[in-house]
């Protein structure tokens, strides 16, 4: 270390690919100040992997078989017990590396404290989305002694034991830059959530489809404040309220077949 060059956070930063040079540079920047960055690749053909050694990330190679199965896999690879499970559209903020530089692990784990929520905040469109759903707190630094992953194929989440803390800067999530990437996502998450409710036999109501839409829009653009957040809340409540009525009609018109999952 050199002199003035702050120390790195005894932690690892881990997090699954596949074709994500899009934002993988600023990403792995804002990952700087941890000790270990790890990175679990689906076979990338783009610049995914170069531009990850070149930050001096640690790169695995690993076919994809499911989000909750990757992400376990890449967290028991890490080199620490503590671990920041990212996504690789998921920029930590100054604020957020700063508040994270301050834990004291020794004494969290003499707490028995298992892990921090995150305050996560949404760009879409390139608009910050504070209402609606935009704003989440999941379980993402965690000590991996205390925590792992529930097996979901899809919404995956960690489930955590001892007690749990709340980091109060954001970690950046630009997930939908465009609407043409919002639909490539929007068709594979609806056709995994679809498979999820055949395997789980769940039958549904024409009914349902037709009452999801007016149902989850009225909830998010006026119950949860969307229309504060301008055009770009109008656009999110509105394709969040049609995501359920696809779904829910893969599952009613049996044109779901099971897939092998891919990861894109």
């Amino acid at each position: 270390m050199t002199l003035g060059t702050p120390s790195k956070l005894k932690a690892s930063a881990v997090m699954i690919t596949h074709q994500a040079d899009r934002r993988l540079k600023q990403v792995l920047q804002s990952l700087s100040f941890f000790d270990e960055v790890l990175i679990v690749d689906s076979n990338s053909t783009d610049q995914t992997v170069p531009i990850a050694l070149a930050f001096g990330a640690k790169v695995v190679q690993r076919p994809f078989t499911d989000f909750s199965t990757q992400k376990q896999f890449s967290v028991d690879q890490a080199r620490h017990d503590w671990v920041l499970v990212v996504d690789s559209d998921e920029v930590v903020s100054e604020r957020l590396a700063t508040e994270m530089r301050a834990l004291n692990f020794e004494q969290l784990d003499a707490e028995d404290v298992g892990g921090f929520k995150v305050r996560r905040e949404l760009f879409f469109l390139g608009q910050r989305i504070l209402h609606a759903g935009g704003v989440d707190f999941p379980v993402r630094f965690f000590n991996r002694k205390k925590g792992r992953f529930d097996g979901a194929v899809v919404h995956e989440k960690i489930t955590l034991g001892g007690k749990s803390r709340t980091l109060k800067a954001p970690l950046e999530h630009y997930s939908y830059d465009t609407l043409e990437e919002y639909f490539l996502k929007f068709n594979r998450y609806t056709t995994l959530a679809a498979e999820r409710l055949i395997q789980q036999n769940r039958q549904v109501s024409s009914l349902k489809i037709a009452f999801s839409f007016p149902v989850t829009f009225v909830r998010l653009y006026l119950l949860k404040a969307g229309f504060l957040d301008g055009l770009a809340g109008f656009l999110w409540c509105f394709l969040s309220a049609v995501s359920p009525v696809v779904k829910y009609a893969k599952v009613k018109l049996g044109n779901c077949p099971l897939t092998v999952l891919t990861f894109k």
